[in-house]
């Protein structure tokens, strides 16, 4: 008989699980369970050597640059790197909308509510990415139109950072500044200001290395047009300018916004739903095609769920985190090679993973981790593994799985299932090999709507960067595959030793 772990059980905390080891890894049946549930059926290839891998440090934190002279982004103030240190290995950028009304210390004065960029700050954003082993994509300010400030800025970063000055950016969303700075570009005249840029920075700063164009993703959508201009003109002609001299092909995306001239408001079982996720992958294999045929790795700079700063109610729950789960893995299946999720830690009520609930917590660098932190977590755990073919039986159910073999031959299999009113029991099985043991982690909250009580592996993460998990739930598995059970929306990490046929 097959038996199953529940999200209902979940609550009842860690001494159920530790009671669970004595059990020779048989999980308890959900009293919820009925021969009348209905059983949906996930299937992992485990027979074909499988398809994209999930970079080390596929995982990024966006930020806006003027938040470089705050002291809680060093070590000195706050714990932000032991946040990074609980994540594993990632990446920072420092760009956004601000480093275009920010000014480097020798440039003019920034427009009023800009920033100004020291050697100090330099020297922070090193202490932090020194100690936290993330490396920094720096932004430089284009709307100024000053290579001279730009190369001398760059030059103060190689000098500080060194190894750890991954990339430099030049710019942020020039197609849409328009919209943001009343400024227009267009390719061509991007193309001969960046290049001005390149060549002022390359005699300041030898050896550097670049990302672009930065560019956002137009997309239409049940909201109407997010973006205003086509991306696509602008992206062949960065390549056919810059493709020989380029890291990275970057390119902002958010799924939903919440502008004003949008058609319909955002809501979040929008963001949660399957047309979403689809709509996403069409954006992923876009721009991996363009990448690839160019020959670069492609990053997502700068992404998250809904542009515009994000929405309270939406981008602060946990059904932002769930959604978060499914859209990490889907662009790293499409073969993304790296995502910057960016950050709002001023505003607790937007996409931001960290942030200060308080202006207390604010003068202290003390930050506090959202849903949405909870689900670099558990994509984290899956990093390293390369990707199998994976299907759902029910494609009418809002139900999305992943699958990776990790490097030590473990499989690992991602299921969520976001239905709000869900009671079902979902088998997993592996083609191609049987498993000898299987343990479950889950990421868990009261509701898709709820921004507090969230949990991963039974655990909250502390404001000082702790987090210590609860064992894993052994499951019992078999020739007729695992059983879980879901009485709540949640997202479940399967992790199977196993054996070849």
């Amino acid at each position: 008989m097959r038996r199953t772990w529940t999200t209902s059980r979940l609550r009842q905390g860690a001494l159920v699980v530790t009671t669970l080891l004595g059990f020779a890894c048989a999980a308890m049946p959900s009293a919820a369970a009925t021969q009348s549930d209905p059983v949906l059926t996930i299937t992992v290839d485990t027979t074909v050597p499988g398809g994209r891998t999930i970079p080390a440090d596929f995982v990024g934190l966006s930020w806006e640059a003027d938040v470089m002279h705050q002291p809680w982004v060093g070590t000195g103030t706050g714990d932000l790197a032991g946040y990074l240190r609980t994540l594993g290995p990632g990446s920072l950028r420092f760009s956004a909308n601000t480093v275009d009304t920010t000014a480097w210390q020798n440039a003019a004065a920034p427009p009023p509510g800009g920033a100004v960029v020291t050697p100090a700050d330099l020297a922070r954003v090193d202490d932090l990415a020194r100690v936290s082993g993330w490396p920094v994509d720096l932004g430089v300010n284009l709307l100024a139109n000053n290579p001279a400030a730009a190369a001398d800025e760059v030059h103060a970063a190689q000098a500080a950072l060194g190894p750890r000055l991954r990339s430099v950016q030049i710019g942020n969303e020039p197609n849409s500044f328009p919209i943001v700075h009343a400024k227009l570009y267009t390719p061509t005249t991007y193309i001969s200001d960046a290049r001005a840029y390149r060549t002022a920075i390359d005699a300041a700063a030898p050896g550097v290395r670049y990302d672009g164009p930065d560019t956002s993703t137009v997309q239409s959508g049940p909201q109407g047009s997010v973006s205003a201009t086509d991306t696509a003109q602008w992206i062949a002609a960065y390549l056919a300018a810059f493709g020989d001299n380029t890291a990275f092909l970057d390119e902002h995306y958010y799924p939903l916004g919440k502008m004003p001239w949008l058609a319909n408001p955002a809501v979040l079982d929008q963001l949660d739903s399957r047309n979403t996720a689809a709509a996403a992958r069409l954006v992923f294999d876009d721009l991996v095609r363009r990448g690839t045929v160019a020959g670069l790795p492609v990053h997502l700079s700068e992404t998250n769920s809904v542009s515009g700063g994000g929405q309270a109610g939406i981008t602060d729950t946990f059904g932002a985190a769930l959604w978060t789960v499914d859209y990490l893995l889907s662009a790293a299946a499409a073969g993304i090679a790296g995502v910057g999720m960016h950050q709002q830690p001023y505003d607790c009520g937007s996409y931001t993973w960290l942030c200060f609930p308080d202006d207390k917590a604010a003068q202290s660098g003390r930050l506090h981790a959202e849903p949405p932190y909870y689900a670099g977590l558990l994509v984290a755990r899956m990093t390293g593994g390369t990707f199998l073919p994976t299907s759902v039986s029910d494609s009418a159910a809002n139900v999305a799985a992943h699958a990776v073999r990790m490097p030590d031959g473990h499989i690992r299999v991602v299921v969520e299932d976001l239905d709000r009113n869900v009671h079902r029991t979902i088998n997993v099985r592996l083609l191609g090999t049987t498993p000898t043991a299987a343990a479950a982690q889950w990421l868990t909250g009261p509701n898709p709507d709820a921004t507090d009580g969230v949990r991963y592996r039974g655990a909250e993460v502390t404001d000082d960067a702790g987090f210590a998990p609860d064992p894993d739930a052994p499951l019992e598995t078999g020739s007729d595959g695992t059983d879980i059970r879901f009485d709540n929306p949640a997202a479940a990490l399967l992790d199977f030793t196993c054996r070849k046929n």
